[in-house]
This record gives structure tokens, C-alpha cells and sequence, in this order.
């Protein structure tokens, strides 16, 4: 300070500038769509006016297939089927003071199509003449209507594909006795697919002897004895067992048999009918 007359004076003050603490500022905002089993990565900014601040970043997600490096803040992920929807998402970064910014934002988690799944308890043994309609069954993860289409491979002439009802119709007989195999194939309307390989076998059942001839009858005329009859020539057994026979006699018959199990009629003298 000065006067007119020339004499002055002075003095000298420092003054402090004490910082007040800037809240950080959130740059971005991460991308609205992710897609079922696809990695969802995107790395998240700010801003601090405050350069010597440390930060931490914090993430609250509705889906839970989220997560968030905390010191970069890159934000990671792969949804899966279970995760396909609308999701809140809320992010936040905070300085060392406690001040914060805050972003919350909508992700939708788009389907990609998973193949169906064939569910099948099918029996192992399956017994002639036995019938079987084993059903079809399938199911797809996948939060849409299904329509599933079905195939079958096998070397078994006694299965049907039944694709309205689906089933597999199954009517075994006894040359189907023996281990077959099945191969059935699911696909839906979008190209998934799912197989189904199963080996089974179908026991045997017995099956009664029969007649190898529509008529078996002996025709003789009268007092004249029959040729040698071997019973075995007549009846034969589709399983293969060994026969035994029982030989009941009406009147005015008699036999003469053999050793090896053949034998004659012999009719009475003067008798016929």
C-alpha cells in the first residue's frame, strides 16, 4: 500500500486451496443384448477429477451369470439356458471418500436353440408274443413351444414307428426270439437333435407242437394194415424241443410198434368205420 507522498508498505500471505472430494463419473454404458452360451465381455470407464483417488467397482445383476473385476471393472459373463430373459443390471463405482456414481441398465439374454433330449427307460427284455407300445419321450430346454420329430433304425421287423401316438408298437413272435437293436432319433423344429441307441432281447415263450399236415388222417382199407407211421414226420415244434408222444387207441384198433418209436394200425377183420 502507498500514499500520495510516496510512503508505502507491504505484506506477504499464502492461502490454502483445500481440495473438496469429486464424486467419480461413469464414461459408458455396456451393450443391451447378450446371446445363450456366447462370452458377454465389455470393459467399463470413468472419470475422477480427483487423480489420486483409488476406486472399486460393484455390480447387483438379476441373473447371477455376471461378474465384475472389482479394480478394472470388466464386466463377464456366458449366460445359458437358463438365463435367456430381461435382466436388470445395476453398476456402480466408488472413490475412496465413499462418493459414487451409479448406472443401471436393461440386458436381454437372446435363445440360441439347444437340442432336445431323448428320456428313455425302455426294458431290456422283451417276451414273444408279448405285445408293447414303448413310448417316445423328449424334452427341450429351450423356453419355447417344441414340436419334435421322430426316426427309428432297427433290425427288428417286429417294431412299428408310431408317430402320431409316439410309440414304438412292439408285437414279437417266436422268430424274433434273440437280441435285436433300436436306434431312435428326435429333432425339432430348429434343427437340434438328440439319439437313443438300445439293445434288447426278446425271451422265448413255448410254443405248443404242431401238425405238419391240414389233415392228418389215415385212410385203410378194410383188413389191410398201415404203412409204418413215424410220428415225428407229422408233428414238428418251432421251438426246437425234443417231442414225446402218447399213442391212446380207439376201439377195433391195435398197434404193432417199434423200437424207434414208429408203429402200424391194424384194423379188425371186417371192420370199418
Amino acid at each position: 500500500v502507498s500514499d500520495r507522498n510516496g510512503g508505502y508498505d507491504q505484506l506477504n500471505s499464502t492461502v490454502m486451496v483445500s481440495n473438496v472430494n469429486d464424486a467419480p463419473l461413469i464414461l459408458n454404458i455396456p451393450p443391451p443384448n447378450a446371446i445363450e452360451d456366447e462370452l458377454y465381455q465389455f470393459q467399463m470407464t470413468f472419470f475422477d477429477p480427483d487423480p489420486n483417488d483409488t476406486h472399486i467397482w460393484w455390480m447387483e445383476e438379476t441373473g447371477g451369470f455376471l461378474s465384475i473385476d472389482i479394480v478394472n471393472g470388466t464386466i463377464s459373463g456366458t449366460p445359458t439356458n437358463e438365463d435367456v430373459g430381461t435382466h436388470t443390471i445395476n453398476l456402480s463405482v466408488r472413490d475412496d471418500e465413499g462418493d459414487l456414481d451409479r448406472l443401471s441398465y436393461t440386458l436381454i439374454v437372446q435363445n440360441t436353440n439347444d437340442d432336445p433330449v431323448i428320456n428313455q427307460n425302455w426294458p431290456d427284455e422283451l417276451v414273444e408274443d408279448v405285445h408293447y407300445d414303448l413310448t417316445l419321450s423328449a424334452f427341450d430346454p429351450d423356453p419355447v413351444n417344441t414340436d419334435f420329430f421322430w426316426k427309428m433304425t432297427t433290425d427288428a421287423n417286429f417294431m412299428i414307428l408310431d408317430t402320431e401316438n409316439n410309440f414304438l408298437v412292439c408285437d414279437p413272435k417266436n422268430a424274433d426270439v434273440g437280441i435285436h437293436w433300436v436306434n431312435v432319433t428326435v429333432e425339432d423344429q430348429y434343427g437340434g437333435l438328440d439319439w437313443y441307441n438300445h439293445t434288447l432281447e426278446v425271451i422265448n415263450t413255448n410254443d405248443p407242437p404242431i401238425p405238419n399236415f391240414i389233415d392228418e388222417s389215415v385212410v385203410l382199407l378194410e383188413d389191410t394194415v398201415s404203412d409204418i407211421i413215424k410220428p415225428e414226420d407229422h408233428f414238428r415244434d418251432i421251438d426246437g424241443d425234443p417231442l414225446q408222444f402218447d399213442l391212446t387207441l380207439g376201439l377195433h384198433i391195435t398197434l404193432t410198434e417199434y423200437d424207434d418209436g414208429s408203429f402200424r394200425i391194424h384194423p379188425e377183420e371186417n371192420w370199418s368205420g
